[in-house]
């Protein structure tokens, strides 16, 4: 069953995107929180979303998946010995038709004949000598819980991913808080197909991460550190340590959505 059927459900004869709600009950520690999500990846849901609370250091382990109704599940959780270890990636320069490719490949993984629903595709491109040796990618109804799941996955690999320069692609828009989750695994490359958010930039400028994304002319361009993508369009910053201001011309009415 491709994994958009098995994200929604019908309500009063109408098929609808379905968002189940899944509470995390932590062995020793009782609730430790809940998230929604689309019904797949839950064990690395889980792990991602333990892990960025930093309610977990090591591996967990599931040990039951309750059912509470339809769209809610408790899900029984204990820690294993195993210690957790993010992949010692690399960093080689990415080039700009390359990083074109991975964005039009993401849309081939969940082309939308198959998938009209409102769900967010992500991807997890893994490179070698700028080619791609492997991928990780999934569909969801949030772009929160979508990165929560690459973050377990990554975590559940641990250093068999070394050596590897991994790309983020999504088609959510990068706020902080991606940016954030990013950072806590060391990605430092995404990428996405649209429009820019100030809190995305800002941070993937204070961490360190390359951005790539619409600016209000719909061009892609990277935002913030360029240097890890050759032969690319870049945004040109106007002000040097300036703050948070309004544009004050024609531009400001243009649609961003």
């Amino acid at each position: 069953m491709h994994p958009c059927e098995r994200a929604t459900r019908t309500w009063r004869g109408v098929r609808i995107a379905a968002d189940y709600k899944y509470t995390i009950e932590l062995e020793g520690e009782g609730n430790v929180g809940y998230f929604y999500t689309s019904p797949d990846l839950i064990e690395e849901a889980t792990l991602g979303f333990l892990y960025y609370r930093e309610k977990v250091k090591s591996d967990i382990s599931l040990i039951d998946l309750v059912k509470v109704n339809e769209l809610e599940y408790l899900v029984k959780v204990s820690r294993k010995d195993r210690p957790l270890e993010i992949p010692r990636w690399l960093e080689d320069p990415l080039e700009w038709n390359l990083a074109m490719d991975l964005l039009g490949r993401l849309s081939e993984l969940v082309p939308k004949k198959d998938c009209p629903y409102a769900f967010h595709s992500m991807a997890l491109f893994l490179l070698k000598g700028g080619k791609i040796s492997s991928k990780m990618s999934l569909v969801d109804v949030s772009r929160h819980t979508g990165m929560v799941k690459i973050l377990g996955w990554i975590l559940r690999k641990g250093s068999s991913l070394s050596g590897y320069t991994p790309v983020l692609v999504t088609t959510g828009r990068v706020s902080s808080d991606l940016v954030s989750m990013m950072d806590s695994v060391n990605l430092r490359i995404v990428l996405s197909p649209r429009h820019a958010l100030m809190s995305g930039v800002i941070s993937a400028y204070s961490r360190g991460i390359t951005l790539v994304s619409k600016d209000l002319t719909r061009r892609l361009k990277v935002f913030t550190h360029p240097n890890r993508i050759r032969n690319a369009p870049v945004v040109e910053w106007k002000e040097k340590g300036g703050g948070i201001g309004h544009e004050r011309d024609r531009r400001r009415n243009l649609p961003i959505c």
